[in-house]
Formats: C-alpha cells, structure tokens, sequence
C-alpha cells in the first residue's frame, strides 16, 4: 500500500486533495506538508530510519523557499535508490508552461504531471 504526500503551500489545495483521495483510497495514509523544505526534511529523517515509504508523493512546482524543481534535485541527492522501490511523484501544478512540463517529465522518477486540482478519476485509478 502507498503512502500520499501532498506538498503544497496553498492549504486549500492540501484539503481539498486529502479529502479526494479519502474518498479515492479509503484508509490512506496522507502526510501532508505546507513546505517543500518540511517534507524534504521528513524525507530524509524516514530514510535515514530506513523506512522510507513506498509513497506517491503529489508535487506543486510553484512555492516560497524551494520550488518544485529544487525539491526534485535535492531528492535526488539523498534519495539513491528509494525510487526504485516503489515511490513516485506526480507533479499537481496551476503552470500551464510546457516548459514546466518538459522539465518535470525530464526526471526519471516524475510518473505524471498535471493541472490542479487531482480528480478522483484519477486518484481511483491508482488504487
């Protein structure tokens, strides 16, 4: 079973997702974060525990302190091979820029990207 990261700093964002894949995947574990520094700093205490979760984490790419992309590039700092066992993150933005979007396909571990909000088509189909 998955672990569900929402980061995001729009709080209304984070509810409205947390409730959507409430409804998707009942009994969902939902870690949700205001910060890109908050979950990276999570992150990174689980792996160091050697428990990181198999996760999909759903990603904004526009926010204060580290955007979307520097969380993605220090992720893949610390994480080794913790995405080859199961985590990936989907990119939840409002940027219409299809350079943003070439640009997060760009990483290997980036399954989807889409526009906000999620939809519970698709938060079913990950189930």
């Amino acid at each position: 079973m998955y672990e569900y990261l929402l980061i995001d700093d729009d709080s209304v964002i984070n509810f409205l997702h947390k409730e959507l894949i409430s409804i998707a995947i009942p009994n969902a574990i939902i870690h949700e974060f205001q910060s890109s520094k908050q979950a990276l700093t999570w992150m990174k205490q689980r792996m160091q525990e050697g428990t990181c979760p198999r996760a999909i984490i759903f990603l904004d790419i526009n926010m204060p302190e580290m955007n979307g992309f520097e969380f993605l590039d220090e992720l893949k700092m610390v994480a080794g091979d913790h995405f080859d066992q199961g985590c990936k993150i989907v990119m939840v933005t409002s940027s219409l820029n299809e350079k943003d979007r070439e640009r997060a396909l760009s990483y290997p571990y980036v399954s989807n990207y889409m526009e906000k909000p999620l939809t519970l088509e698709y938060l079913s189909s990950l189930s």
